[in-house]
């Protein structure tokens, strides 16, 4: 059940195409498509925005200038603005609650400009009823400066979304033991006079659909991480048959972060049930101990 969840996980394609005119542009395309992404269930927002600043003012004060602009797309169902679920509100949310994604890119004054913009959301991110939903966009480009908007108020073409069955859930690390010695047989980082810097500086991070959502404070050179009092735990809400990941790296300040190794999980798998305590292990991570427990 749980592949056939997977295999049948939302991707919503949406295209959105403005043409330039004088006094603005105007909304003519929206379209979408399903498939499934990193072994989530998301939506890729993607299209180009077409806009022509007015040429008597190009012509009457030469200005050539790059200026930047801010795209911002919301939804609205019923006529209400659309919420995001437990765990997306950081990367995802305005100041509302409601869902917001926006883009920033500098374009040139003169004549007509191309704004190319992608986005990609966890499905699960819609705080939705199973089933399928008519979305109506929400979209604004204004001026970062001004804040003048570069959109005609036009009625903008609605897109029908399916949101799959859900689970919110908490993910408790609560232990991790690295390897003394990285994958290639050396220590972890350099040292001058004490050998206890040669330690890696721990941190494990929480992945979901290509985005981190969550990261713990840096243990500074150690090979172990403990948090046996649940200091550092994180609510997240998935896709049933989603996958998730716990990634521990080494961290360093001058040269990329090397992984230590990464665990790859389903938090609606059987075995999770009843906040089980389980015992991983992935590449230079000798033990990683968590739990996933079930919110309702």
């Amino acid at each position: 059940m749980q592949k056939l969840l997977s295999s049948i996980a939302l991707l919503c394609v949406i295209q959105l195409h403005v043409f330039g005119l004088q006094q603005g542009a105007a909304i003519t395309r929206f379209e979408s498509i399903s498939s499934t992404e990193n072994g989530a269930a998301v939506c890729t927002f993607s299209g180009s925005v077409y806009f022509e600043h007015s040429i008597d003012e190009f012509n009457k004060t030469g200005d050539n200038t790059e200026k930047i602009y801010v795209l911002v797309i919301k939804f609205k169902e019923n006529g209400k603005l659309v919420t995001v679920n437990t765990g997306f509100a950081t990367q995802f949310a305005d100041e509302d609650g409601s869902f917001y994604l926006q883009k920033t890119q500098k374009l040139s004054m003169a004549g007509v400009n191309t704004y190319y913009f992608t986005f990609t959301v966890p499905i699960a991110l819609f705080s939705l009823k199973e089933g399928k939903h008519t979305l109506t966009p929400v979209i604004s480009l204004v001026e970062k400066e001004t804040l003048h908007s570069v959109l005609r108020k036009e009625k903008t073409p609605s897109v029908t979304v399916t949101v799959l069955p859900i689970m919110k859930f908490r993910l408790w690390v609560k232990h991790i033991l690295v390897d003394s010695l990285d994958a290639q047989g050396n220590l972890w980082d350099y040292y001058v006079l004490n050998p206890v810097e040669s330690n890696p500086d721990l941190v494990w991070s929480l992945k979901y659909a290509g985005r981190t959502y969550f990261s713990s404070k840096m243990l500074l050179n150690t090979f172990e991480y403990n948090d046996k009092n649940q200091q550092e735990t994180y609510d997240l809400t998935m896709s049933k048959g989603d996958t998730i990941s716990i990634e521990v790296k080494d961290v360093d300040d001058l040269t990329p972060d090397d992984i230590i190794g990464t665990v790859l999980l389903s938090p609606s798998d059987s075995k999770h049930q009843n906040s089980a305590i389980i015992t991983a292990k992935a590449g230079q991570v000798k033990t990683l101990e968590y739990t996933i427990v079930e919110l309702h």
